[in-house]
C-alpha cells in the first residue's frame, strides 16, 4: 500500500508536504498541513496528492498539479497530471486538456519540469494566482 501524502503552497510562497511520517523541512504530519490549508496558511487551491510514482529521470516525487515531459521522445508537448474521477486514477494529458482523447497514467512522467501553480504558461493556460 502506497503512502498518502499532499502537497500545497503556503502562503510564505514555499511547498508545504503533508505526510504520516514527516521527514524534513517543511514536512509536516497530515493533521498539521490540514489545518494549515483550513487556516490559509497553505492556499487551498494548489494543494495535491502524491501520486505514488517518481519521474524517471531523477526520482522527483509527482505530484498532481505537476507538468512533465512524457517519456516518449514522439510527444514534445509537456503533459499535466491530474486525478480522473471517471476512472479513479491519476493520469496526464497533453496541453492541459483533460478531455485529450490520448490520456495516460503518471508512469508515462519522464521528467516533473514544474507545476500549474508556479507556470502555468507551460500548459498556455493564464496564472492562477
Amino acid at each position: 500500500m502506497r503512502e498518502i501524502k499532499f502537497r500545497g503552497l503556503g502562503v510564505d510562497g514555499k511547498w508545504w508536504f503533508g505526510e504520516s511520517s514527516p521527514t524534513g523541512e517543511n514536512h509536516i504530519n497530515l493533521a498539521t498541513f490540514f489545518a494549515n490549508v483550513h487556516a490559509g496558511a497553505i492556499r487551498p487551491e494548489t494543494v495535491g496528492e502524491w501520486t505514488g510514482g517518481k519521474d524517471g529521470k531523477s526520482g522527483k516525487e509527482i505530484y498532481c498539479g505537476d507538468i512533465g515531459k512524457p517519456r516518449s521522445r514522439f510527444s514534445p508537448t509537456l503533459w499535466e497530471v491530474y486525478w480522473d474521477e471517471r476512472v479513479c486514477q491519476f493520469r496526464v494529458c497533453a496541453h492541459g486538456d483533460r478531455q485529450f482523447d490520448k490520456t495516460h497514467t503518471v508512469d508515462w512522467i519522464d521528467e516533473v519540469v514544474s507545476n500549474i501553480y508556479e507556470n502555468p504558461e507551460l500548459l498556455g493556460k493564464k496564472e492562477t494566482t
